[in-house]
Parts: C-alpha cells; sequence; structure tokens
C-alpha cells in the first residue's frame, strides 16, 4: 500500500497508524509512506506500537518509479483540493482508496477505479484492503479501470478539445 501525504496530521497519520495496528498480523501488507515535514514524530509513534508494517521515507522526486510498487494508492487525508498523487496512481493502473473528501469524490466511482469511504471509518477501509489482498481478479480489474479512467477522462487531445470547446463558446 502506498501513502503519500505530508508528516502532517491532517494528511491522516493517526488513522493510518490505526490501520497498520489492525494489520500486524498480516504478513502480505506493508505501508510504503513518501512525504516532506517532520516525520521523526511519527517514526517514534511507529517505535512505541512496534510496528513493522509501515516504512516512511522522505520526499522523492521522481515519485513514478516508487508508485510502479504500489497495489494500491491509501490516502486518509481530512481535506485536498485536486490530488495529483491521485491521478499519477491511477495514470499507472493504481487504484485510490481515499476518504470522501473534495477531490477524491471527484476522481474516485466506487468499486471502479477505487473507494471512497466515511471519514474515520477504518474498520471498512481495513476490510476492503483485506478483500483486495485476497482477490487478484478484484484489484486486476479496478487497476485495469484506474488506468483506463485517467486515460479517457483527462488525456492530452481530450483536454486540449474540451478547452477549445470552451473559447469557442466564450
Amino acid at each position: 500500500i502506498g501513502y503519500i501525504a505530508a508528516y502532517k496530521k491532517n494528511k491522516g497519520y493517526e488513522d493510518l497508524l490505526k490501520l497498520a495496528e489492525m494489520f500486524k498480523n498480516y504478513s502480505n501488507i506493508h505501508i510504503i509512506c513518501y512525504g516532506y515535514g517532520n516525520l521523526h514524530y511519527y517514526q517514534k509513534k511507529i517505535q512505541l506500537l512496534n510496528l513493522k508494517n509501515i516504512q516512511l521515507n522522505h520526499f522523492e522526486k521522481n515519485i513514478l518509479n516508487k508508485i510502479k510498487n504500489f497495489d494500491i494508492l491509501l490516502s486518509l487525508s481530512y481535506r485536498e483540493g485536486l490530488p495529483i498523487s491521485f491521478l499519477e496512481c491511477m495514470s499507472q493502473g493504481i487504484p485510490v482508496l481515499s476518504y470522501n473528501i473534495r477531490g477524491a469524490k471527484d476522481l474516485i466511482v466506487n468499486d471502479y477505479n477505487g473507494h471512497t469511504f466515511n471519514k474515520k471509518n477504518i474498520g471498512e477501509i481495513f476490510d476492503k484492503i483485506i478483500i483486495l489482498s485476497k482477490n487478484n481478479d478484484k484489484l486486476s480489474k479496478i487497476s485495469n479501470n484506474s488506468y483506463k479512467y485517467i486515460d479517457n477522462k483527462f488525456d492530452k487531445t481530450i483536454i486540449a478539445k474540451q478547452i477549445v470547446e470552451f473559447i469557442n463558446n466564450v
């Protein structure tokens, strides 16, 4: 599971640590985080909780090389604009699981290219990740849909056509 967010409280790291605790006994589920800010605060919490399934990394300039290793992108942020990390992951066929917030709900179609959840609904997120980790066909299907969604909706030819149509209508 990939997690791309600044190391700040409003980016959902407290919820992420709760989720990592729930996955303690699942050796096949690992969370790899990339971000900027004070990761040491969360590293101390990880040590106190004795979590071995979560890894915090500094900001990565070439994040696309890291994204290719994700099966899922998870975001537990409490607020977003239009999250570029979602677009980057979906363009690589990586589905996104996120809270149902602005930006996320504009990009994610439930059970098509990812899934959105009500805030703080850690149990439902846990269940969805378990289902996807046990069902390669379902994960593969939403992965393919993630790529298709971005390719169809954000292709530069389509965007250029929309811009020309907009300008012509003004």
